[in-house]
């Protein structure tokens, strides 16, 4: 489909809403935490919605990610005591299920998941739910330091591979070769 141009890139706007809006594309894969901006932003009379990703020789997987909370090395002991009771906090079930219902993103617990309320909101935002769908086939990159970087260099070579037809010799031997500095420099 890349090469006959029935499929490209996310485009200048980063996402493909941009393009989806306009009518220029079919179709789109995104985050579940853009659903509230693409709702607010929709065209008016646009209809859309959202499913869960479709499967590929039978097979069927979500890249789970999201906004990372950290703490530094050089946190306090009152620093780390209050981080420990902030994620304690994130971690009850009213307030993951208040989180993802304010965020787009999904709630932290399986029995957040599964509650009661969860499933109401659902049941009221319907765009909501193949995220939720998708948990069940879904993984997460493993992460390294230096992983941004990484990251990076690696959606730039796919773009060059699709946009501007690199080969993937190319495009993966300087990915590699990023790569190898990436790791030297964050050991």
């Amino acid at each position: 489909m890349l090469q006959n141009g029935t499929a490209t890139t996310a485009g200048s706007d980063g996402y493909g809403s941009v393009q989806f809006f306009e009518g220029k594309t079919l179709f789109y894969s995104g985050s579940s935490a853009a659903i509230s901006t693409l709702q607010a932003t929709t065209p008016k009379g646009f209809h859309w919605g959202t499913a869960i990703s479709p499967s590929y020789k039978g097979k069927r997987a979500a890249s789970i990610a999201g906004n990372d909370l950290v703490m530094f090395k050089s946190a306090s002991k009152a620093q780390r005591k209050g981080a420990a009771a902030f994620v304690k906090y994130l971690m009850k079930k009213k307030q993951t299920i208040k989180w993802a219902e304010n965020t787009g993103y999904l709630p932290l617990t399986k029995s957040a998941q599964k509650d009661a309320t969860y499933k109401r909101y659902l049941a009221k935002h319907p765009t909501q739910k193949a995220g939720i769908d998708s948990v069940k086939f879904g993984f997460q990159d493993p992460i390294f330091l230096g992983y941004d970087e990484f990251y990076t260099a690696f959606i730039k070579a796919i773009n060059q591979m699709i946009t501007n037809k690199v080969t993937p010799e190319k495009a993966m031997s300087e990915l590699q070769k990023q790569t190898v500095t990436i790791m030297k420099e964050n050991q």
